[in-house]
């Protein structure tokens, strides 16, 4: 089992490659809606229009730390007042408690 752990345990790249993924998600499942300012609503729909910039941008944001374990790997992502601890294992990430407010510091 440690073998597979430490053979499969997620490194920088796919840090990278799970955000990523984690914004198209959001910005293809995200309703434009009449509640949210217009401005928010043409953030999303420029962004679908041309998600990698949009990404690049807001990747500019973001203050990303990877700290290799032995068989694991921890991250963790803060920016635009939110934050994420996660770790890494078996080719997957997991993010307990999801982007929550960054403490204030």
């Amino acid at each position: 089992m440690a073998a597979a752990a430490y053979f499969t345990k997620p490194g920088p790249d796919d840090v990278e490659t799970a955000l990523k993924r984690a914004l198209y998600d959001k910005l293809f499942t995200t309703e434009i809606d009449a509640g949210r300012d217009m401005l928010g609503n043409a953030a999303i729909l420029g962004c679908r229009l041309d998600p990698e910039f949009c990404y690049q941008l807001l990747r500019q944001g973001l203050e990303v730390e990877f700290r290799d374990k032995l068989l694991f790997a921890r991250v963790t992502v803060e920016g635009f007042g939110r934050r994420a601890s996660c770790t890494g294992a078996f080719t997957r990430f997991a993010c307990p408690g999801g982007f929550t407010e960054a403490p204030q510091g």
